[in-house]
Order: C-alpha cells, then structure tokens, then sequence
C-alpha cells in the first residue's frame, strides 16, 4: 500500500513541466457563500440488481443504463472532478459545460491539518457535496494512516472501526460544512425541495462516506443515528477505498444511512484498486453499500448479469492515471 500511493504521488508530480501548477487548493480556506438549501426525501432514480452487495444492504441500489442513472452518475463524477480546482477556476472549465446537468459552486472548504477539501455545487434538482482526493502531500500521508481505529463514541453509538486518516479529515470538514447545510446555521434544514447528495474520488470517497454519517447524527439527520429519512438521499464514490471493518458496513447499511442509495463505482482497469483491494482485506476492511462496476472510458455500467461479451475485460491495471478516468471523465489534480 505504500508503494502504491506513494508511486501515484511520484508519478503525478514527475509527470508536471517546470513550473506547472497543480489546479489543487493552494492554502486552506474557506470563502463565503449563501447558506444553501436541502430537504429530507429518498433517491427515486430506477436501479436494479447489484454487482456486489454488501451485507445489511437496502435492495435497488445498482443504476441502469438508462439516461436518467447515467446522467445522475455523470454528473456526480463531473462534480468530482470539479472539486480538484480551485472554486474560481470551476466557471471556465471545460467540464463546467460538459455535466448534463448544469454544477453552479457555491462553497469550497479545505481542512488545515490534513489539506481535504470539498466543494458544494448546487443543481437543478440537488445540493451535491463533492470531497476532493489526493492533490497535495499531506493528502498522501493521510492516505497512508490507515490502522483501523474506534469511531468516537461520543457521536456514533458503534463499536465500528474506521481508517485513521480518513476519521481525522472528515471530522474537520464536517465541522467546516456544518453550518453551510443548515438554515440560518439555527440547525433545521431547509424545504425548497432539494435532495443532499455527497460524493468523492479517490481519498475523497473516504471523507464522503464518514462526513455522510456525521451529517446523519447532526441537526441536519435524525440526530441520533440515522433512519428511513436519512437526509442524505445518495452516497457514490468513484475509485473509492474501505473505509472500515464489518461492523464499520453494517452500521452504515442498517443504523446510519439505511435510507440513503450507496454507490462505490470501480472498474477493472483501476490500479490503486487492483492492488489494495487484497490488502484491505487482509486488515480487515469491508464495504458499505454497493458496489458497481463501470467504464473507465465510456459512460457505461454493468451489472452481475451481464456476460464476458458484455463486459470489457481486457484492461490491464498498471497506469497509474487510470484510477482517475472514470466513465469517460478526468477525476484528479491536472496542470492549469
């Protein structure tokens, strides 16, 4: 595991030119923005049979490939995508105008200690909170503290373990976010009809999935727990890692977010994957929700009935670059 992110890192910063610019956060900040507005509802999208379930699961989590779950995943992976930039640089970019559904940013938020950072985009349709992946080093280090420990007991009634790094960025995120999803920060959400919908690549998954939770214990949730209503209506991630052990899985699949679609887009193609995925296993990790396969190339899905004709099998997971395309989409830091 540390070969391989660290080799991602080498990689990434080898490949720049003499005094190119990662389009990451330069500095932790925070700018201003309006206090945006979401609703407690459930995702109604059409889903079907899984690629990988995990165990304690709601059923219909898997999308089709109809229009409507491809445009919904495109959009999520765009915004993901948009979350590597800096929030003045999102307007001009090309992938701005490319999400089927139009992504206005409204806030971005770095944690110091750790440098994560999440951007809020709102839609026509949804507030979408995308968590950034690995752009700067200590991104990397925090990547690379993954001992299994207790989530806090004074806010999670569990005895679930999660990855150290991850547990340490979200909690200062959320704390950043916090205010921003709540009416007038008074602690009571808004009613304008707007689903909450969080999403990540990469490390950025790992902060997703954890501040998914504290948004499900905070004002903003039932506030102890979860439930039917969970006020997050969707959790994908693309890329993403474990985050936590059994226990970890089945307290977000049947306490915490047992009313929120959970996604985890993977492909075969996906090194960082390909290689930890034995790994995480070996120490005792397990995913949430469910997990989907998908094109690195194309904006495609499969689900487990599809046969090998259907399924493109022949990609080989050794470029490192290739665990940031995603159904057709650049997920990561890139040069300005």
């Amino acid at each position: 595991m540390i070969v391989i992110v660290f080799g991602c890192f080498l990689f990434l910063t080898q490949a720049l030119p003499t005094g190119a610019v990662v389009e990451a956060f330069a500095s932790p900040t925070i700018l201003p923005c309006p206090t945006v507005a979401i609703k407690r509802n459930i995702l109604s999208t059409r889903l079907h049979s899984q690629s990988k379930r995990s165990s304690g699961t709601s059923p219909a989590t898997t999308p089709n490939n109809n229009n409507n779950d491809i445009n919904q995943l495109l959009t999520l992976c765009y915004a993901s995508s948009l979350a590597y930039l800096p929030i003045n640089s999102i307007p001009s970019s090309k992938y701005a105008s490319k999400a089927p559904t139009t992504l206005k940013p409204i806030l971005q938020v770095v944690e110091p200690k750790t440098e994560s950072g999440a951007t809020i985009f709102e839609s026509d349709d949804s507030i979408i909170v995308a968590f950034r992946g690995s752009a700067t080093p200590k991104n990397f280090a925090t990547n690379l503290r993954f001992q299994l420990t207790p989530m806090p007991s004074s806010r999670f009634d569990t005895d679930a373990r999660a990855h150290k790094g991850f547990q340490e960025a979200a909690e200062g995120l959320w704390e950043r976010l916090e205010p921003h999803l709540v009416d007038g920060g008074k602690g009571s959400t808004c009613t304008n009809g707007k689903d909450l919908i969080f999403t990540g690549h990469s490390l950025g998954g790992g902060t997703a999935e954890i501040c998914a939770l504290y948004a499900a214990t905070s004002s903003l949730g039932s506030g102890g727990g979860g439930s039917e209503n969970s006020i997050i209506s969707q959790l994908t991630t693309f890329g993403g890692p474990c985050i936590g052990d059994s226990s970890f899985a089945r307290y977000v699949n049947t306490v915490a977010l047992t009313g929120t679609a959970i996604q985890h887009m993977v492909h075969d193609a996906d090194p960082i994957l390909a290689n930890n995925g034995p790994l995480w296993e070996q120490l005792g990790f397990e995913r949430s929700g469910v997990t989907v396969k998908c094109d690195p190339f194309e904006a495609k899905v499969y689900s487990e009935f599809d046969t090998n004709d259907d399924v493109d099998s022949s990609y080989i997971p050794w470029n490192i670059l290739d665990h940031c395309k995603y159904m057709g989409v650049f997920v990561g830091p890139r040069v300005i």
